[in-house]
């Protein structure tokens, strides 16, 4: 079992392996291999739930990485983040609310003030929570039973803090059979139907009883089935990251809708259900992607000229296409009045599969309606 889980990018393995090495020694367990072989990815998502602790290393390596971002989203979600900073990179909003340590002028030294106030937020974290006070064992009572010797200095009848452990037990169990049996006969009494000579002379049909329910023992409620599954973040991410942390926790992208988002162009700005529901394997989360405005030409006013000359209307401008998934380029290839020319794959990482890596010609430029658009799509390598 792990008490530390480490999260950082592979660009900062010299630090990182100083921070580990600074929180093994305080006796901690600490989780920071990331040579994990392909297909294995379960081993670390075992690692993660069983984590008392998740450190994230926060550097601009690691805020490209969407491995990291997501496991320090799992992290907050359980109430358990430690944050540092290894270089200085303006984290995600939903980070900011909790405080990190600056670590970028930490030189590996284990007496560095802020490095001992890192250790101190970890010790924090890494005591063991107690749901109340320890019932205090109380010595039961020494009761002496009456004898012919005691009887008239003794009261024949003990009360409840002089009885014996087994006596007040049957006694109890006593009353409490007694009161469900007259609940029972009451109960009984109540749904009985009338005798012909009560209701009148006028035969009634006998009325059912109804069964008693049997009183709960616990109001808590039955825990889900173990096919449930945490919904990631996925606000920031591409339609390709996207795809890949679903396939991942066993869901599914589900409808994808557009919306303009200025500069988070190709990036997710709403996703349904929302980041840490639990809903069902195989659920499909709805996301909204952020595109590009469609530009509205220019009005222009010129002088007047002779109505003999023609005003030749202007060329569309080619949309940008990078970091776009290929189905949403090629529909906007198409609705700018383009064609899809000449796609290529080029092999590229897992979160940049079937993303756009480059466009011929390039966005920007004004083209003629009908110009062909070639298309570098990245592909599994």
């Amino acid at each position: 079992m792990s008490n530390v889980f480490l999260t950082y990018a592979r660009e900062d393995d010299a630090k990182a392996a100083l921070i580990a090495r600074a929180l093994t020694g305080q006796g901690w367990t600490v989780w920071w291999d990331r040579t994990i072989p392909p297909g294995k990815t379960f081993v670390i998502e075992d690692a993660l739930e069983k984590a008392s602790c998740v450190v994230v290393l926060w550097s601009k390596a690691a805020l490209a990485s969407h491995w990291v971002r997501a496991e320090a989203a799992e992290g907050m979600l359980r109430g358990i983040l430690i944050q540092a900073f290894l270089e200085e990179v303006t984290i995600p909003l939903e980070f900011r609310r909790i405080q990190a340590t600056d670590l970028t002028a930490w030189d590996g030294g284990v007496g560095d003030p802020k490095f001992e106030q890192f250790l101190q937020s970890v010790t924090m974290l890494m005591q063991p929570r107690t749901r109340g006070p320890s019932p205090v064992a109380v010595a039961a009572p020494q009761v002496v039973e009456p004898s012919l010797d005691s009887f008239e200095r003794e009261p024949l009848f003990l009360g409840p803090s002089a009885m014996p452990q087994r006596r007040r037990v049957a006694v109890w169990t006593i009353a409490l059979a007694i009161i469900a049996a007259a609940i029972t006969g009451v109960l009984a009494w109540r749904i009985m139907p009338a005798s012909p000579a009560e209701s009148g002379g006028t035969e009634q049909t006998p009325i059912e009883k109804a069964p008693v329910a049997a009183p709960q023992e616990s109001s808590v409620p039955a825990p889900e089935s173990d096919g449930a599954r945490y919904v990631p973040l996925l606000v920031g991410e591409t339609l390709g990251e996207a795809r890949a942390q679903l396939e991942r926790v066993g869901l599914v992208i589900g409808n994808v809708k557009e919306t303009p988002g200025g500069d988070a162009v190709g990036t997710i700005t709403t996703q349904r259900p929302a980041a840490g529901e639990r809903v069902g394997l195989g659920t499909r989360i709805d996301l909204v992607v952020a595109a590009a405005a469609v530009a509205k030409p220019e009005i222009v006013r010129q002088p007047q000229k002779p109505r003999s000359e023609t005003k030749v209307p202007q060329d569309p401008e080619v949309p940008p296409l990078i970091g776009l998934s290929s189905e949403v380029a090629r529909d906007r290839i198409v609705r700018r009045g383009f064609i899809v020319g000449d796609v290529s794959v080029r092999p590229a990482s897992r979160p940049e599969t079937d993303l756009v890596l480059a466009q011929d010609p390039a966005s920007g430029t004004r083209q003629r309606p009908g110009t062909a658009i070639s298309l570098v799509i990245g592909g599994e390598p």
